[in-house]
């Protein structure tokens, strides 16, 4: 316990010391110049350094200091106000995506707008204030929009609000299939005012039907878009008024393919209702006749047969066509948030090239059927398998797609009817080989009598090329050369002088293996297993999911996902996550699961039913999708031991029971830029309320701009980790940037215990326990913290807070300080009754009752102890009487030093005295350790008949020859002379000679024996 605390008092120092640095602007960390000021504005120098312009609570300032190509996907600034000045720069976009998605007030002035890749520079305009567009330039060398870039302008799409547009030049080749405005895309809205002044258009621009000011007339009733709001009719009063003073279309060419365009408008023109308008606008026009009507192409007419399919026919008399284009085109009702908004048109196109010597080219296209459902299953057809369809009921038509949150119907509700509508108009533009469009071809009256020619079902391996593909005798591929794809496409073959299209089927390569079984698709290998018969899924390719591509693993099924270092992404209308189980799965193999390509609808990566661990690996969503990279759902279990998980609006959503042991969380939503937000891990009930979450935290690093971590039900327990709130780009200061930690009741009943863990927050509390300011029914909150450091941020006036109301929290330890590591006040929240306190450091500790025990010296047998004083409550030892210097416990105790011995009172036996080992003494505490025992006397050592030692007469000794052994008792007879002449016989004298020598040889062995043992003993 004691080496603990000492630890994370270690770590809370360091803390102190370093956390200042953490903080930073957006401004600073990115290395752009400036604070946003008019005096000081932010300078520009790569594409980058936009994000410091992402935001629109505060009305900024900013230039550009170099020309700056765009070549991220996406809007480069989500939401804009404030003045940029351009400084004559060029800003080329290369991307798909806006400039800026929302311009809330402001100007942007003094740059060019140069599209490589057409895509207008402003999607919408948010009624705040005036929006003024200075001395800008929009410029492209062939600008290309599609049929459903309908409504689209190089500039700006939906002007709500008051709009001005000065000195504006256009100056480009523009070719669109379709209708457009040049300088406002869509129609003007109710209650705004727009105001062009010394507007240029130079170039080519054609299109079906081009306004020059805007590109749609129609007048829904009850929508606030219309020119209805600009004539006061339709029984709507006039609110919105449009002033035009010298617009300039000297320098340009103007075609219409389908309509004469107009200054007012391009689509639903009618000279009955804008007559007046027109006329008006006309003398305010120079150039005006350059507004022409292309007419219809020479040489070449189309047809279409019962079956409506559809054949051109004719040549080439000027010389110029490289390739027609044939658009079929269908409306439907456009719903949202169940109330109309319109009308959406929907298109399909097929590019056909012209060859010599051909006068005969059949489409796929023409009267087609497409299907406002979504009950179906998709696929794909069209040159190179870009267009998408769904079957139903065995029919095929061709998907309306989706947009937004819009429901798009044939009927009259914000339901889809499931019903097919064939397309209402059909259309051939011809293009030369710059793309310029040089005319549209007639369609001839009535119906023809032709037959499509037919091909047998061809199939390739998705990679091959055309060439691999046998075709019918004579007929031979346009473009042999040109690459299968996956799912179905079209592409054109020749014979004679007919060109016809060719429905392929492209069988998608093996890219999933299963104990060496390999499969083109992760659901098939999904299906491919066996219940209860745990298997490895391996990765051997990168893939690219569509919706219909989503894997499921089924319930009863436990696999290992092995990613295998691979990627699996997303196609850009992908909606959902690419996996999904409901069985038991772990994700290993540090690959990367990432849908973000998918900015609407990559809502993450993993969704969890089942039972789910993940080793490693990314995992991404996309931010503006409204979802969580990984969500784990009511009833289901996630272990998650380490990986990166970004991108999405969260990176980690609960409904379950949640483990994380380790990894990386990064989540940059934020409430105040108008998308999508969440806090980065999120506790959260289910929808349906069956189940209270549940989330172990151990460890980990947790950063947010919402927030870090938010508890909204059940129960959470946090170990450690880093929780950091940080600033997002748009308001670098980090006023949009919330809580390190939030347990509030917003869906039920919570209740959370911090063990460990940092939280620290950019500018407001470290800590926010209930929430009952927001609206909502809000649920009680209770929070213990144990442990932790907590730091406040810059400017926030607490570092914990709770709202008494319903929320209640209890702190029994733990660091608290401000931004400036000053110690932050939570006493209120310590237990009454406690000898807890909070030292100067911001630190919670016990206040002792300290017992006082003097040092004591070990002896021998005794431990001793230094001096130390003793809290009993809290079982610690600590060297002063303030308790402020822990003491480790194995420190406190002397260890008993032990005797030394000595040998004392030994003594050697002699042949007259006894001998002694001697007595075992501790010669520090005189303490007998073992006693001693006696040792015999030794014999005498007689030698002519006294002992040689102690002088004692041997009473054995006989004197005469050979003296005496001194080993009898009695003195020995003499010896009878021997007898020569006889020889021994036995007699009783010998065998007395005999005993005598055996007891003397006994008695000698006996003494040898105690003399050996005496010297053992020594």
């Amino acid at each position: 316990m004691k080496r603990i605390l000492s630890s994370i008092l270690a770590v809370a120092l360091v803390l102190s010391l370093v956390a200042p640095g953490i903080f930073v602007s957006a401004s600073a960390a990115t290395g752009v110049q400036g604070d946003g000021t008019k005096e000081n504005p932010y300078i520009i120098k790569n594409e980058a350094d936009f994000s410091v312009l992402d935001q629109s609570e505060e009305y900024i300032y900013a230039e550009l200091a170099n020309d700056i190509e765009l070549t991220s996907g996406g809007e480069t600034i989500t939401d804009f106000r404030g003045e940029l000045d351009g400084n004559g720069h060029v800003i080329t976009n290369s991307k798909s995506g806006p400039f800026i998605k929302t311009y809330y007030e402001g100007e942007l002035s003094d740059f060019t707008w140069n599209m490589e890749k057409f895509q207008y520079m402003v999607e919408e305009q948010e009624r705040a204030g005036e929006h003024v567009y200075e001395g800008l330039t929009a410029t492209g060398g062939n600008v290309a929009p599609t049929s459903n870039n309908n409504n689209e302008a190089p500039l700006l799409v939906y002007a709500v609000g008051d709009t001005v547009m000065r000195n504006i030049t256009l100056d480009m080749q523009f070719n669109s299939p379709t209708y457009h405005g040049l300088l406002i895309g869509y129609e003007p809205v109710k209650g705004s005012d727009y105001t062009f002044e010394n507007c240029t258009l130079k170039g080519t621009y054609t299109g079906s039907e081009l306004g020059v000011l805007f590109g749609n007339g129609s007048m829904a009733k009850d929508s606030d878009y219309g020119f209805h709001h600009v004539l006061g009719i339709k029984g709507v009063e006039k609110t919105s008024n449009i002033t035009v003073s010298n617009l300039n279309l000297t320098e340009a060419k103007i075609y219409g393919t389908k309509s004469q365009p107009k200054v007012a408008c391009g689509a639903s023109y009618k000279e009955d209702i804008f007559g007046n308008l027109e006329g008006d606008l006309k003398t305010k026009t120079t150039g005006y006749e350059n507004l022409k009507l292309l007419g219809n192409l020479e040489g070449y007419t189309f047809g279409m047969n019962k079956d409506g399919n559809l054949k051109i026919s004719g040549s080439d008399t000027a010389g110029n066509v490289d390739h027609f284009v044939v658009t079929s085109e269908v409306y439907s009702n456009v719903f949202k948030n169940g109330i109309s908004d319109g009308t959406m048109k929907h298109a399909v196109s097929e590019r056909i090239d012209v060859m010599d010597g051909v006068d005969e080219y059949y489409s796929d296209l023409g009267k087609v059927k497409f299907y406002d459902g979504k009950q179906g299953e998709y696929d794909t057809t069209g040159v190179n398998g870009s267009l998408k369809t769904i079957t139903v009921d065995s029919g095929t038509y061709y998907a309306l797609g989706e947009f937004r949150d819009s429901v798009m119907t044939f009927g009259e509700t914000a339901e889809y009817s499931n019903t097919s509508r064939v397309a209402s108009a059909v259309k051939v533009m011809a293009y030369d080989s710059n793309g310029n469009i040089v005319g549209a071809l007639e369609q001839n009256e009535g119906t023809e009598e032709f037959t499509k020619p037919v091909f047998d079902e061809k199939t390739a391996k998705e990679g091959s090329s055309l060439s691999t593909i046998e075709l019918e005798e004579g007929w031979n591929w346009v473009s042999p050369e040109t690459e299968v794809v996956s799912g179905g496409q079209i592409a054109f073959a020749v014979k004679d002088n007919t060109v016809a299209p060719v429905s392929i089927e492209g069988e998608a390569v093996d890219v999933v293996s299963v104990d060496g079984v390999y499969y083109s698709s992760l659901q098939k290998a999904f299906d491919s297993l066996k219940t209860d018969e745990p298997a490895e899924v391996v990765l051997e390719k990168d893939i690219k999911m569509g919706t219909d591509d989503i894997a499921t693993l089924a319930e009863g099924k436990e696999i290992v996902l092995n990613l295998n270092g691979h990627k699996i992404s997303v196609t850009a209308d992908f909606k959902g996550r690419p996996v999904v189980n409901k069985g038991t799965m772990t994700v290993t193999g540090d690959g990367i699961i990432d849908a973000s390509a998918s900015a609407s609808g990559g809502f993450g990566a993993l969704d969890n039913y089942g039972v789910m661990e993940i080793e490693n690996g990314t995992f991404t969503g996309a931010l503006s999708a409204n979802g969580a990279a990984v969500r784990n759902r009511g009833g289901a279990t996630l272990s998650i031991r380490d990986g990166l998980f970004n991108g999405a609006t969260t990176a980690l959503y609960n409904e379950g029971q949640s483990f994380v042991y380790n990894g990386t969380f990064d989540g940059r939503s934020c409430s105040a830029c108008g998308g999508p937000w969440g806090y980065t891990i999120r506790n959260n009930k289910d929808a349906n309320n069956e189940y209270n979450p549940v989330m172990y935290f151990y460890n980990g690093k947790v950063t947010g701009v919402q927030g870090a971590f938010s508890s909204s039900a059940g129960y959470a327990a946090i170990y450690g980790g880093e929780f950091e709130t940080v600033a997002c780009p748009k308001h670098s200061n980090g006023s949009s940037a919330f809580y390190a930690l939030y347990v509030a009741g917003e869906t039920g009943e919570v209740k959370a215990e911090i063990y460990g863990g940092t939280f620290t927050s950019a500018t407001k509390a470290a800590a926010y326990i209930g929430n009952s300011n927001d609206g909502g029914d809000k649920e009680k909150a209770i929070a213990y913290f144990y442990d932790g450091y907590f730091k406040g941020g810059n400017g926030a006036k607490e570092t914990i807070h709770v709202d008494n109301a319903i929320g209640g929290l209890e702190i029994t330890g733990g660091t608290y300080v401000d931004y400036n590591n000053n110690k932050s006040d939570i006493k209120q929240y310590i237990p009454e009754g406690t000898q807890l306190e909070q030292d100067e450091n911001g630190t919670v500790i016990h206040s002792h009752e300290l017992i006082h025990v003097d040092a004591k010296d070990a002896t021998c047998t005794q431990d001793g102890n230094i001096e130390y004083w003793y809290c009993e409550e809290c079982n610690e030892y600590y060297r002063n009487a303030e308790g402020t210097d822990v003491i480790p416990e194995d420190e406190i105790t002397i260890v008993a030093t032990g005797h030394k011995p000595e040998t004392v009172g030994a003594k050697d036996a002699t042949c007259t005295e006894k001998g002694y080992t001697g007595d075992q003494v501790c010669n520090v505490c005189g303490d007998v350790i073992e006693k001693g025992e006696e040792v015999d006397m030794i014999p005498h050592d007689y030698q002519d008949g006294k002992c040689t030692v102690c002088g004692a007469e041997d009473p054995d000794f006989i004197p005469g020859d050979g003296g005496n052994t001194g080993d009898s008792d009695k003195p020995s007879k003499p010896e009878k002379p021997a007898d020569s002449d006889n020889p021994q016989t036995g007699d009783p004298a010998d065998i007395e000679f005999l005993a005598a020598t055996l007891v003397i040889s006994s008695l000698m062995l006996v003494a040898i024996f105690i003399f050996s043992r005496k010297k053992s003993r020594r």
